[in-house]
């Protein structure tokens, strides 16, 4: 029986300690969460993951991706239309990224999202430049789990 109560506590600590990593609180079913899955999946050109971290609503739409991205953020839509093409592949490098929720009430909530994107040589003109950043997310919580959403 001793063998037993071993193993449930270390799955207990074991559990404990992967809530708390970094990794944790990505799995976060949170607005901040979401948003770094959403950015990470970015990063990886998983465009699977991608997907669901928009809000269903707007997933079946054209353009999905250009939804979710505040006005003015074309560089980011041009990435996204060409990671498409290169789905699997990593075409952008994130660094310095921070998020941080600036409101929540309950149903929906905003996430500043900062930091730094060295874009693909492929692209036109301004390939291979680092660019700072700074974009707010409209995240949307349905049936239990946050969603970004079309800024409202």
């Amino acid at each position: 029986m001793r063998w037993q109560a071993v193993i449930s506590i270390c799955i207990l600590v074991a559990g404990m300690l992967l809530a708390c990593s970094p990794l944790g609180l990505l799995q976060g079913n949170s607005p901040e969460g979401v948003t770094k899955r959403f950015w990470m999946a970015l990063e990886k050109n998983d465009q699977d993951a991608m997907l669901d971290c928009i809000e269903p609503s707007i997933r079946p739409g054209l353009d999905p991706f250009s939804k979710v991205l505040p006005l003015g953020t074309d560089w980011l839509v041009m990435i996204i239309h060409a990671a498409e093409k290169e789905a699997g592949k990593k075409i952008i490098e994130l660094g310095k990224m921070q998020f941080k929720e600036l409101d929540n009430d309950g149903t929906t909530a905003h996430v500043r999202v900062s930091g730094r994107v060295k874009l693909p040589e492929w692209v036109p003109i301004i390939g291979g430049i680092v660019r700072e950043f700074q974009i707010v997310h409209t995240v949307v919580k349905e049936e239990g789990r946050w969603y970004l959403s079309s800024p409202r």
